[in-house]
């Protein structure tokens, strides 16, 4: 289905032949477009050529094209992302409009996604040539199990005159989290000619990546031998390994059965992964030990997901014989 006017291109268009892939696990943290920047091709080198690129599904004739074509094309020089190969995606020859398509299935992890558990960061790098308006806009249409629209986010399209009339490819990416439902993400590239014969709107370096935000966070630090007893972990002072670091839940100076806890490695470090809240930590001090620091002899502290607090220190030292 082709879109006839401006305010169409905020419609999905009709789910494209079977480029579905079904994955029976997402990879997080990868990019999940494949050949996200036309690389898996060798692009068109001049402007009636039409190379449909690979894993895409063309509405249209969209193209894989070279930098450096002569005529109005971008080259490895000019404005864009120091990352790029040597092909990119333009709106091709013919159409007033064009589309490609890609269709990614996240229902294997349909419920970290129902239960808001997953981001996503999607992103491209978009543009045109000279003062031209043609564009591209990049789409991420969210789909339920069986294709219908949740919802949609759209980056660009970027204008002649945010490029400043000059041959570019601007960066644009969106990051938020995954909309409750979606089974499949249909990539869409739109692609609108206004003027010339041939589709000037340009894209590269493609990226839907999916994570999911932590939701604990750490206190880190170490048991030392504190030689000088001035409280601070001097340069040349040793960790003190096997020795165990507590939660005091109930906040009785002692460790109890059940509380968490975690011991020592050979540099004496420790890490307690939580979750947010706040907490008492202590050390448990050994017969023929006292403890020097901190003066307190707990550190209380507040952890957040994904924070990270460290250099909680405990310094002990051995009861000198009488």
């Amino acid at each position: 289905m082709r879109r006839n006017s401006h305010s169409s291109r905020r419609s999905i268009a009709a789910v494209e032949t079977l480029e579905s892939r079904q994955l029976l696990s997402v990879t997080l943290g990868s990019n999940l477009i494949l050949n996200p920047g036309a690389e898996s091709n060798t692009g068109a080198s001049n402007t009636t050529t039409v190379v449909t690129p690979s894993h895409w599904t063309a509405n249209g004739h969209p193209t894989a094209a070279k930098y450096g074509t002569v005529g109005a094309f971008p080259t490895t020089s000019s404005p864009g992302p120091s990352g790029r190969g040597s092909e990119f995606f333009a709106g091709g020859p013919t159409d007033m409009e064009s589309d490609l398509f890609q269709t990614i299935d996240v229902s294997s992890i349909a419920s970290s996604i129902d239960a808001k558990k997953i981001t996503y960061a999607l992103s491209g790098w978009l543009g045109g040539s000279t003062n031209q308006g043609d564009n591209v806009t990049l789409f991420a249409n969210f789909q339920s199990s069986s294709h219908g629209l949740i919802s949609q986010v759209a980056l660009g399209p970027v204008t002649a005159a945010n490029r400043g009339n000059v041959t570019e490819l601007l960066s644009r990416s969106k990051t938020t989290t995954l909309p409750v439902g979606t089974r499949f993400v249909q990539i869409q590239l739109h692609f609108e000619r206004l003027a010339g014969t041939y589709d000037d709107g340009y894209a590269d370096n493609l990226s839907f990546v999916l994570t999911q935000p932590p939701t604990t966070g750490q206190v880190t630090g170490t048991v030392f031998a504190d030689a000088n007893t001035n409280g601070k972990f001097d340069l040349g002072e040793k960790g003190e390994s096997g020795w165990m670091v507590y939660i005091d839940s109930n906040n009785d100076s002692q460790y109890d059965p059940g509380e968490t806890e975690v011991t020592t490695n050979s540099s004496g470090q420790y890490t307690l992964t939580l979750k947010p809240g706040t907490y008492i930590i202590r050390v448990q001090v050994r017969a023929g030990f006292y403890e020097t620091s901190p003066h307190a002899l707990e550190f209380s502290v507040t952890v957040t997901a994904g924070g990270k607090i460290s250099n909680d220190n405990f310094g002990v030292k051995a009861i000198s014989p009488v």
